[in-house]
């Protein structure tokens, strides 16, 4: 819902709060024609906040219960956001409605907790206890993406909608599908970025299916790094902290998984090591889990014995 080549919300509230104090000095000086040329001023940065508000609760309104915005972070993590912290929605009418159909919702993301301080799964873990049983997944604690990363701030549509996939490749050729069939059927409104990264898949899909079927290798490692490293990757799947944070929010209103009894596919992977983390979640029992694999290994899904795989998408502007 963001035009081009227009002032940013962000932009806006910084410019206004120095034209607002410029405005008092001139009011207490008595300079009635400055006065009157800075209201001149402040008045296009009043339509853009304006403007936003609208869009907001356009988006509100489009998106009904499926909307996770300033109100339901601060309930969560107990951060209440600055409106110059709050970034304009970017995405349209129609990409909202698209969403809604997908079983997809709207989420405001934040980097900071209800201290300024970075919001790692750490501190999610420290704030709501998601992993009293640990075990064997202590290795987890140990990485950057435990500790140190931080979900990227902005909206996302994302949701409980997904497909099953019982390996990273399969898990990317739904990626494909997804952007193809259901989020932009017409071609010509898809982003560049997206296109871009279809095209890179294309181009490297036969030697990543050779390459990761190969056993083992130099060629296997080159390819699953590869598989890996996608744009198509990167762009559609969360990170692990992002599928906490969401998974946090969402449970915190609904009182419910958002994935129960899932292991969702993410696109990270601990350092030095070409394998791919997934995460299994149980918000009520507190027993979400970190694991790693081989992203080239199939796993048999659809017994009671077996867990379920999945790829569930989360899509940024």
């Amino acid at each position: 819902m963001k035009e081009t080549n227009e002032t940013t919300v962000e932009e806006s509230n910084e410019e206004l709060s120095t034209l607002k104090e410029s405005l008092r000095q001139a009011l207490d000086e008595g300079d009635i024609q400055r006065a009157g040329d800075l209201k001149e001023k402040i008045l296009p940065h009043l339509e853009v906040l304006r403007r936003n508000t609208d869009i907001f609760k356009e988006a509100k309104e489009i998106m009904g219960e499926n909307f996770f915005g300033p109100l339901e972070i601060e309930r969560t993590f107990g951060r209440k956001l600055d409106r110059s912290e709050i970034p304009e929605i970017p995405f349209s009418r129609e990409d909202l409605e698209g969403a809604k159909e997908l079983r997809q919702f709207l989420i405001l993301r934040t980097d900071k907790d209800a201290d300024g301080k970075p919001l790692t799964i750490k501190k999610m873990d420290e704030q709501f206890g998601l992993m009293e049983e640990f075990g064997s997944d202590a290795w987890a604690r140990k990485e950057s993406f435990f500790n140190t990363k931080t979900p990227r701030t902005g909206w996302a549509l994302t949701g409980r909608g997904g497909f099953k996939a019982g390996s990273y490749l399969g898990a990317t050729e739904k990626a494909e599908l997804w952007l193809k069939k259901y989020v932009f059927p017409n071609e010509s409104k898809m982003p560049d970025e997206y296109r871009q990264a279809l095209d890179e898949w294309t181009r490297k899909k036969k030697d990543i299916f050779s390459g990761t079927a190969s056993g083992s290798g130099i060629k296997k490692r080159r390819a699953t790094w590869d598989l890996m490293s996608l744009s198509l990757n990167k762009l559609t799947k969360h990170t692990p902290v992002e599928l906490f944070y969401d998974s946090m929010v969402y449970f915190h209103h609904r009182a419910e998984d958002l994935y129960e009894g899932l292991n969702v596919w993410t696109n990270e992977s601990p350092k030095d090591d070409v394998v791919c983390v997934y995460v299994g979640g149980d918000t009520v029992n507190k027993s979400y889990s970190i694991f790693c694999v081989d992203p080239a290994e199939t796993f048999a899904q659809g017994s009671s014995t077996r867990p379920v795989f999945m790829t569930s998408f989360s899509r940024r502007s």
